[in-house]
């Protein structure tokens, strides 16, 4: 979810109620803040695979799926670590970007909760969908898509 940042060039600006203001605030907050702790979390299984941490272990706090690590690991050039080594002690280090991975994880779950909310009270309130797609990064499809989902009746604007 890469929010753009301004409006697109040539559009107009809309004038916005404060309850719609307020709405549209809220969703971009929660949008920067999942793409803040999505690139900590990221960051933080790297570190992991820098830290010689058993995978199985960064499955476990993370929640992640095995091929979703090794994708994160491989992008980041974190060498093949040896296989069957989960059983081992692991040293204060690796603990700690342990604990830190499944704090995040449990961060980005909660702000993965509120944002359908947020997204949903846009449209309650009668947000243009130029701007939650410009808020979300989602296409203006795919936002009537979840509107209707929750109930909420949207002009194509």
């Amino acid at each position: 979810m890469a929010a753009r940042s301004g409006p697109r060039p040539g559009r107009r600006t809309v004038a916005l109620t404060p309850e719609q203001s307020a709405a549209l605030t809220e969703l971009r907050t929660l949008a920067d803040e999942q793409e803040r702790i999505t690139a900590e979390f990221e960051a933080a299984i790297v570190e992991a695979g820098h830290a010689v941490v058993p995978r199985a272990r960064v499955i476990e706090s993370s929640g992640l799926s095995k091929n979703k690590i090794w994708k994160l690991w491989k992008a980041a050039d974190v060498p093949t670590l040896p296989g069957g080594t989960g059983h081992l002690k692991l040293s204060d280090e690796q603990q700690a970007i342990l604990r830190r991975i499944e704090a995040l994880a449990t961060e980005l779950g909660e702000t993965e909760e509120r944002f359908p909310e947020a997204l949903l009270e846009c449209g309650r309130q009668g947000v243009p969908q130029v701007l939650v797609s410009d808020a979300t990064g989602y296409q203006r499809e795919r936002i009537r898509q979840l509107w209707r989902q929750g109930g909420v009746d949207s002009p194509r604007s």
